[in-house]
């Protein structure tokens, strides 16, 4: 994976915006789906008896099932994966506190060219990674990065 040194924080914000947003949209217009997905912005999780806290860029709600996104900093992702991780367990915890529980949970990590898909059930966390196509195959490498990020909101 190559870092991606191109774009302030807003430029990078903005095409994640311009990716997840449309997705998430797309959901709710087509899936028919009776709880809606909902796209919140700089969420912060505190989970009670642990004395930390977590902060996600992103968390796609759909009920109390959630899925986490992290923007990775100075474009390390590796770094942002773990960010990610410790979020969802956070975002794990704090739903265990409400009495909601859901079997799966969903992240994903991005420097804004490489994306990090995660998943963590039952204990055991996946990860797929895929590139955003800044390489000369970019759309093929677009359409797969977007369409897993669809599977997963449907599958949310």
């Amino acid at each position: 994976m190559t870092a991606f040194n191109h774009g302030n924080e807003a430029e990078k914000r903005a095409y994640i915006d311009s990716i997840l947003i449309p997705c998430a949209a797309w959901v709710n217009t087509n899936a028919k789906e009776k709880v809606p997905l909902r796209v919140s912005m700089e969420v912060q999780f505190y989970p009670g008896d642990v004395n930390t806290s977590a902060r996600a860029n992103y968390v796609v709600s759909k009920g109390p099932r959630k899925m986490i996104v992290v923007e990775a900093k100075n474009t390390n992702v590796p770094k942002g994966t773990f960010q990610t991780k410790a979020t969802m367990e956070a975002a794990r915890i704090v739903n265990k506190e409400i009495s909601e529980d859901w079997s799966c949970i969903k992240g994903i990590c991005t420097d804004m060219q490489n994306w990090t898909f995660l998943e963590r059930d039952s204990g055991v966390i996946r990860e797929e990674e895929c590139l955003n196509g800044m390489q000369p195959e970019f759309p093929e490498q677009l359409w797969r990065m977007v369409r897993k990020l669809y599977a997963m909101l449907l599958d949310l």
